[in-house]
């Protein structure tokens, strides 16, 4: 006797778009469906849309060409194109991209090349837009669309410690000095920081019982070495606040993010 077991798709597709930096008018992130990331997004900062859980709906055409279809191809028409419905918003849709200019709320899911000698565009097996749509049909070539609820929630994180932080350190004196001092936290989870001290010279600043604070508290510290390590546990983009070094000259110094 055979038995056939049958496996089913998830009824209900849920997109994470998790905002982590800022660098100037530009916004990035990652995008997640189901729980799992599928790559970086990019929204313009003076125009993107609030944080919240938004309901969304596929659609079939396009005036320009965001609609995807098999094997990475993307036009006017198609089976896949997501827009998310914002209250007091029209045609906020996840779509190709990668520069503020290219985004009037939309959230953009990576640049779109072209073929070198046709020029039409092309999507590779490693865009986000199209693991979108695998992810969505279960496969490149469906032959039927999925019952399936879309919801895109946007959360940012861009205000976390995650990203660069600058400051200077005014040395008195008669002649007084400033120093630039960087700091940097890339990793979402626990992981060591490393702040460098950039004085050029090691002999300029005596880097000796220097801590670094986040939020009142000493989350690192050194003795008298150029570069400064510590821990962080936990999930960095719940991270909120200040930064500040203490021991040095001036007593307390802030960083600024970038």
């Amino acid at each position: 006797m055979f038995s056939c077991e049958l496996y089913s798709q998830p009824t209900d597709f849920d997109i994470l778009v998790d905002r982590q930096s800022t660098i100037r008018t530009l916004v990035m992130g990652t995008i997640s469906v189901n729980g799992t990331v599928i790559g970086s997004t990019y929204e313009n900062a003076a125009l993107k849309i609030a944080t919240g859980v938004f309901p969304g709906n596929l659609r079939y055409w396009s005036g320009h060409n965001f609609v995807q279809g098999p094997f990475g191809t993307i036009g006017h028409t198609g089976d896949l194109l997501i827009e998310v419905n914002v209250p007091g918003h029209t045609d906020v849709l996840l779509h190709g991209g990668n520069q503020p200019g290219q985004s009037a709320g939309c959230i953009l899911l990576g640049g779109v090349p072209k073929d070198p000698d046709s020029q039409i565009p092309y999507l590779d097996n490693n865009s986000a837009l199209r693991q979108l749509r695998i992810m969505f049909y279960g496969s490149d070539v469906p032959n039927s669309t999925p019952d399936k609820k879309i919801t895109i929630e946007i959360q940012d994180h861009t205000k976390s410690i995650i990203g660069n932080w600058r400051g200077n350190i005014t040395l008195p004196g008669v002649h007084p000095r400033n120093i630039p001092v960087s700091a940097s936290f890339a990793s979402i989870s626990s992981g060591t920081i490393t702040i460098v001290w950039t004085s050029g010279n090691p002999n300029v600043l005596q880097l000796k019982n220097v801590s670094v604070f986040f939020d009142g508290k000493v989350i690192a510290s050194t003795s008298d070495n150029d570069t400064l390590n510590g821990v962080l546990s936990g999930d960095l983009r719940t991270l909120t606040g200040n930064l500040k070094l203490g021991g040095l000259p001036n007593e307390q110094i802030s960083l600024n993010k970038d």
